[in-house]
């Protein structure tokens, strides 16, 4: 799960045009850095999943953390105003037999773990005998 960090901030300076704009440029770097054969979907906002079928954690990480640098690396222009933006990760990998609805709630409580710890990184949770927790390795620049 992934979103953009201080989302109101864009369109309480630049206006939902320009949230509309970030929105899809942010989604335009998501489908950049996937696999083909991944799954993006919008959540909510400016919220997204993506699906990494087969994917070990540190791949899972790896690309979140080649979108976050790129996003941040590309400056979004909206009538002649040019700004950048941020992204946080929660990455949940290792339980095929979870339902969905754990699986996205887990990866909310990771991205929430990744804003709370500065925005601009990504938080893995990992499957440890039936609980799932927050791996220590997390990543931030």
């Amino acid at each position: 799960m992934t979103d953009i960090d201080h989302f109101k901030h864009v369109n309480d300076t630049y206006g939902h045009q320009a949230g509309d704009v970030t929105i899809k440029h942010f989604a335009d770097i998501i489908n950049s850095e996937v696999r083909e054969y991944d799954v993006v979907c919008r959540y909510g906002g400016e919220e997204f999943l993506i699906f990494l079928p087969e994917a070990k954690g540190d791949e899972a990480k790896k690309i979140a953390d080649r979108t976050r640098t790129k996003l941040s690396n590309s400056p979004i222009v909206y009538e002649k105003q040019e700004f950048s933006i941020t992204s946080s990760f929660g990455i949940v990998c290792g339980i095929p037999e979870a339902r969905l609805e754990d699986v996205i709630k887990s990866a909310d409580i990771a991205l929430y773990q990744a804003k709370k710890c500065g925005r601009n990184r990504t938080e893995v949770f990992v499957q440890s005998s039936e609980k799932m927790q927050l791996n220590d390795a997390t990543t931030h620049s």
